[in-house]
């Protein structure tokens, strides 16, 4: 739609919407002047009463028109709320997986970790992603990849359901997330419980079934002030599990084992 039928489309809305209040006032002060003064034009009344059907009418307009607008604002006003809150959830939420997006994943894991902070309460960043995902998809195709991702995210987020953890699809096949109240050990008991049960079983899609593993790199917040550095320990601790031959889980300030 063009900015000139955006401007009529406006002009008619008004113009049909003046129009209605018009007819609507005239009618309602027709038939408020034939209830209290009749409909005979010889009738002789006082000019108190004339004023006062006139204020009484004029009133009666005014409260009912008034209504209809209060009532007509508040129901746009709901659904613009509702759209703007719908809106906002898109913004935030990664289609593929229904988990958080990267840009959500940020605001909500920032507000949780100086939550941790000022109750001094343990908070450990992960950041996991499929091995081998470019080959993954190579050999199986881009809907296979879906799906790997897919079951790597229900596994986050069935993981997040038993214990406290902000989890987001950070981006392309990597995965990122916050845990609350576990220090690095039982952190490590959780990407461990997170790592078997992706290779536990296999991902099927249109008639192909594989077996696929996760890297996953731990850092504590006790190691950097900000969650950027943070999620990069993270990422590094990754990528050294990784360089180690994959499948397994490293913590920031462990040395690289083979």
């Amino acid at each position: 739609m063009t900015p000139r039928h955006d401007h009529n489309h406006v002009v008619r809305r008004i113009l049909i919407r003046t129009a209605v209040s018009v007819v609507a006032s005239v009618a309602t002060t027709l038939l408020l002047v034939a209830i209290l003064l009749g409909i005979d034009p010889d009738r002789t009344v006082s000019v108190g009463y004339v004023t006062l059907v006139m204020v009484l009418t004029g009133t009666l307009c005014s409260t009912l028109l008034a209504a209809g607008m209060s009532y007509k604002s508040a129901v746009t006003l709901k659904k613009l709320t509702q759209a703007t809150a719908e809106l906002w959830e898109i913004a935030r939420t990664d289609q593929l997986t229904g988990l958080l997006n990267r840009r959500g994943f940020i605001e909500a894991a920032d507000v949780a970790l100086e939550r941790a902070r000022r109750e001094n309460i343990p908070a450990v960043a992960l950041m996991c992603d499929v091995d081998r995902f470019k080959n993954l998809n190579d050999r199986f195709g881009h809907d296979f990849g879906d799906a790997a991702l897919v079951k790597l995210g229900n596994l986050l987020r069935a993981q997040s359901e038993i214990t406290e953890m902000i989890v987001g699809r950070h981006g392309g096949e990597e995965f990122a997330a916050l845990l609350l109240g576990k220090n690095a050990e039982e952190a490590m008991q959780t990407a461990e419980a997170i790592r078997r049960a992706c290779a536990a079983e296999h991902v099927c899609c249109d008639g192909t079934s594989a077996r696929i593993t996760v890297s996953i790199g731990l850092a504590p917040s006790e190691r950097e002030p900000s969650l950027e550095a943070l999620l990069r320990d993270a990422d590094r601790a990754l990528y050294r599990a990784k360089d180690a031959g994959r499948d397994r889980v490293m913590l920031a300030s462990e040395p690289a084992a083979a």
